[in-house]
């Protein structure tokens, strides 16, 4: 009794392992739903359906299992409805053509090669689960990378054409292996083996249009990229260039100020004032708008200092200033000239003289 209850838990774990592969094969394509009770119910459906046992003239037995399958991926799967027919029609007919061919090679060996015994039964059961495990695992391993990374990337349209292909090879091995007779069983041998072979190719052009979809997704975002940088690009050179001409200007104004000459100077700033609004209706017929910011900012900075020398101007103490006075010249009484002006009195003196 220990024996035999040894015996079938080493063949449930062989089992379990290959039907782990195709349990987490299936969630590639398909997301599982959260909850540990969906996980076991869709581990449990998909043993049913791995483990099941492929007869010559048997078609009720692999139509029962692709029943189970398809519940058990609708049922206990996300995603829409044509991931999960897709999902159906590519793994099912390989779980049909490897039990079929393993099954059947090893009884063939059992029954025409072999004297036959329980030992060699067992052993010969083992090795076909053995068979199933490695190649699930293979598959696995070989595919998992890129179809997890596949997911989302196939739409309705695109999986129309691995979905035909894997039917009209699905129909045909159904076909050979409902009609195969017991005694010629291997005729229906290459009917599985092509029938294997499409379904990895229709996963492998799965993964082709996937890296193709997602490559021009990257194309499309380093598109973005290079016009947000240069974008960027051309922002710093308007701020620069806003720079360069407020320096410009504050110096111009700075000359005048030094050598007294107020009126110029506010004669100045309205001539800035008609080139600010002249700057700013073009920039928002061209829908520029960050260059419409830059101009409003420099034209609040300008007119700031504006309202500050008017009031200096029209001050009776700028009116009554004169030279020699035990103050710098040009300077009103109380309102010291800004060191930046003075310092760049030179090159204002040039700049007034040929105003941009």
């Amino acid at each position: 009794m220990i024996h035999l209850t040894l015996e079938y838990l080493f063949l449930a774990g062989t089992i379990s392992v290959y039907i782990y592969y195709i349990f987490r094969l299936t969630a590639c394509f398909v997301k599982k739903k959260q909850g540990i009770f969906w996980n076991i119910a869709a581990f449990i459906g998909i043993w049913l359906t791995g483990d099941m046992v492929v007869f010559p003239e048997d078609p009720i037995n692999i139509a029962a299992m692709l029943l189970l399958y398809t519940a058990t991926v609708f049922l206990f799967y996300g995603g829409t409805n044509i991931e999960k027919i897709s999902v159906v029609l590519i793994l099912f007919p390989i779980m049909v053509s490897v039990n079929f061919i393993t099954t059947d090679l090893t009884g063939l060996i059992y029954f025409r090669l072999t004297p036959g015994g329980y030992f060699l039964d067992r052993l010969l059961t083992w090795i076909s689960y053995m068979l199933r495990v490695l190649f699930w695992a293979g598959i696995y391993h070989g595919f998992q990378k890129k179809l997890s990374r596949m997911a989302g990337l196939m739409t309705a349209k695109i999986w129309l054409l691995p979905d035909m292909i894997c039917t009209a090879a699905f129909i045909g091995s159904i076909t050979v292996i409902s009609t195969a007779r017991i005694e010629n069983a291997w005729t229906a041998y290459p009917s599985c083996i092509a029938c294997i072979v499409a379904s990895l190719g229709c996963i492998w052009l799965c993964l082709y249009i996937g890296d193709a979809v997602r490559q021009e997704l990257e194309n499309e975002n380093m598109k973005l990229r290079q016009s947000y940088y240069e974008e960027l690009e051309q922002n710093q050179l308007a701020i620069r260039k806003l720079r360069h001409d407020m320096n410009n200007h504050l110096g111009i104004i700075g000359s005048f100020m030094e050598t007294g000459e107020y009126e110029k100077a506010l004669d100045y700033f309205k001539k800035l004032q008609v080139a600010a609004a002249a700057a700013f209706y073009p920039a928002v017929l061209d829908d520029a708008v960050v260059h419409v910011n830059l101009h409003i900012a420099g034209t609040d900075a300008l007119w700031t200092v504006l309202n500050g020398l008017h009031r200096i101007s029209s001050s009776p103490s700028g009116a009554q200033n004169r030279p020699g006075d035990g103050r710098r010249q040009g300077t009103p009484q109380g309102h010291p000239c800004p060191r930046g002006y003075g310092r760049s009195c030179g090159r204002s003196r040039r700049c007034s003289r040929r105003p941009s």
